[in-house]
């Protein structure tokens, strides 16, 4: 896609109870980012995979096909660059996701209160054109902000967003946090499979958040 993010429906509130279940059920899979921001010092964040496959199929049977996705549009992740300062220590002294499952691509994202700081960032994986970011917890606000267009984007009313990674984009206010944020990230090969009655326009989005 040329737009650098677009706005999509929020998952049904029974879902999104489920979906905070299952990130509150995760402790062992957790891989913990840190990269240099010109600015603001080391960013800080964690990746984090669901504890089990039960919970890992909850997301594949509920939440892929409410977007009208199915597993074999989610992206794999690249993980043999082990240089430090591109992945923590945590991941070059051994860190391995859950390759058991059917595609490691699916995963929350947490800025951690405290450690979390603003960010430019963009996805140099020429395969991930873009990624579902699902909000789980604390997101409300959460700006993202696309200095090439001046354009911006936050999580009203959980309102998931379809982001290019390919374009920088920074994430504000992080260092001014203070409860932890999540969301549920889903790297997509095809955009275009998207169930196109999830989308919503500007005006549609406006109107569902200025209730």
């Amino acid at each position: 896609m040329k737009e650098p993010f677009k706005i999509l429906k929020p998952i049904p509130e029974s879902m999104h109870k489920e979906l905070v279940n299952i990130y509150n059920r995760c402790t062992t899979y957790i891989l913990h980012f840190a990269t240099a921001h010109e600015k603001y010092g080391e960013m800080i964040c964690d990746q984090i995979w669901a504890e089990t496959d039960n919970d890992q199929q909850w997301i594949h049977d509920n939440i892929l096909p409410y977007y009208g996705l199915t597993i074999d549009n989610i992206a794999e992740l690249d993980y043999s660059n082990k240089q430090k300062n591109d992945r923590s220590d945590s991941f070059s002294t051994g860190f391995e996701p859950p390759y058991s499952w059917s595609k490691n691509g699916i995963n929350f994202t947490r800025w951690v209160a405290g450690e979390a700081k603003s960010m430019l960032h963009h996805d140099k994986a020429p395969h991930i054109p873009s990624k579902l970011n699902i909000p789980v917890i604390n997101t409300e606000h959460g700006t993202i902000y696309y200095p090439e267009f001046d354009l911006g984007f936050d999580y009203k009313n959980r309102h998931t967003c379809l982001m290019n990674v390919q374009y920088k984009h920074d994430i504000l206010g992080l260092e001014k946090i203070t409860s932890d944020r999540a969301f549920l990230s889903v790297p997509l090969l095809d955009e275009t499979k998207i169930d196109h009655s999830k989308f919503l326009s500007m005006a549609e989005y406006h109107n569902a958040t200025h209730v």
